[in-house]
């Protein structure tokens, strides 16, 4: 009997548990207590911190058509300029091919201004500048300017950029619809305020870093075009000097040797030309075949003597040069291409001239969304700890007693 009565007594009585946990109910209500007001106490000395989500949107189509039509005039005057070289190196053999436009490679689009816009924010330099404008740190916390400026760089490196990809089936009729890729900055902090000032300083200054970027690469192109074109042309009247001068040297030994050739021609008496010639006769042609491997002389002191003084008597001599006019006419055309000035009244006209039209992406810093973390969840998980530890006092503290008096009896 006393068995069986020890059995029972270790078995769990559901119904004594609940009878004895309601009985000490005051007990877990103080306890539930205790750890809320300990976390209620926690939060109010607590900064009250958020995470904010930016959209980062591109351009308008309106706007980016803006630089499309630069961009296509670009590709055309690229291509004419390529294609009249290639008929000029028809014409030539020698002529030298000009260096197409390049601005092509360059492509301006409402997709690349975001890339240029990310690339910068990446680089943390804009944001590290603004969080020192707007004092999202108090210097005065820290011992030297050194770990200040660390905590600077670290606090930058949590601003997120975040790309989400997602199919706009509603874009077109095409099956799988326009992929659209969607860009939000995210920044964990507690100063709604300085940090929507960050935010607008972060897209005044990347805009501007864009601006300059575009501006300076085409400056840059530009500089090297027209550097281009200058050694093309320096080269081009290199060669024309070097023709010049040929034409000179052989000119001057080409008369020497008629010289020599119509003082031999007096010598013999040969007046005119006795170079033989074969005639062949037939009923339908006729035909007359010259030895050329005769001596000149045996042309006659009178012809040489009148080709020397064509020769000397000549008042232009470049019509007499071969490929001088071909070298002219490439310089020529290099002086009188306005490519590069229509390139540039281009840009005059984009909003890459005026510094108060030109955005490359628009951030929507005035609705950025705040999301702050749940008060009421800490408090409904420190009341669920509470009662926890409560049920587990009652119940723990009921089995010592037990235990005492079982040693008792």
């Amino acid at each position: 009997m006393k068995k069986n009565t020890q059995i029972n007594n270790d078995e769990i009585n559901l119904v004594e548990v609940i009878t004895l946990i309601w009985k000490g109910k005051e007990k877990i209500a103080a306890a539930i207590v205790f750890s809320v007001m300990i976390v209620f106490i926690y939060q109010l000395n607590q900064i009250d911190k958020f995470t904010a989500s930016t959209n980062i949107l591109p351009i308008t189509s309106a706007e980016e058509s803006k630089y499309i039509v630069l961009f296509n005039a670009i590709v055309e005057l690229s291509s004419k300029h390529f294609n009249d070289a290639e008929k000029e190196k028809e014409k030539a053999e020698d002529a030298k091919i000009v260096t197409p436009f390049s601005f092509h490679s360059f492509r301006l689009s409402k997709t690349n201004f975001v890339d240029f816009f990310i690339e910068i924010l990446d680089e943390k330099k804009i944001l590290e500048d603004a969080i020192r404008k707007y004092n999202l740190l108090d210097v005065g916390e820290y011992s030297n300017e050194q770990e200040y400026n660390e905590a600077i760089i670290k606090l930058a490196s949590s601003v997120k950029i975040i790309s989400t990809s997602e199919y706009d089936r509603n874009y077109s009729e095409e099956e799988n619809g326009k992929l659209t890729i969607r860009h939000k900055i995210k920044f964990v902090y507690h100063d709604a305020k300085k940090w929507i000032a960050v935010l607008k300083y972060v897209d005044e200054q990347a805009n501007k870093a864009i601006k300059l970027k575009i501006t300076n690469h085409f400056n840059r192109i530009l500089f090297i075009e027209r550097k281009k074109n200058y050694e093309e042309i320096e080269d081009l009247k290199i060669k024309i000097k070097n023709l010049v001068q040929d034409y000179d040297r052989v000119t001057s030994d080409k008369i020497l040797y008629l010289q020599e050739q119509s003082a031999i021609a007096k010598k013999l008496g040969i007046s005119k030309n006795t170079i033989e010639v074969q005639t062949f006769g037939s009923q339908n042609a006729l035909f007359s075949s010259v030895n050329t491997d005769s001596p000149f002389y045996l042309r006659g002191y009178e012809a040489i003597d009148k080709e020397i003084g064509l020769i000397n008597s000549r008042k232009e001599k470049r019509a007499f040069i071969p490929k001088l006019f071909d070298a002219e006419k490439l310089i020529r055309k290099i002086e009188q291409d306005k490519t590069l000035e229509r390139f540039e009244a281009k840009v005059a006209l984009t909003p890459l001239a005026n510094n108060a039209d030109f955005y490359a992406v628009t951030t929507k810093y005035l609705t950025t969304e705040f999301i702050y973390k749940s008060k009421g969840k800490r408090l409904l998980f420190a009341a669920l700890v509470g009662l926890i530890v409560g049920v587990l006092y009652i119940l723990i503290n009921n089995l010592f007693q037990n235990q005492k008096i079982l040693r008792k009896d």
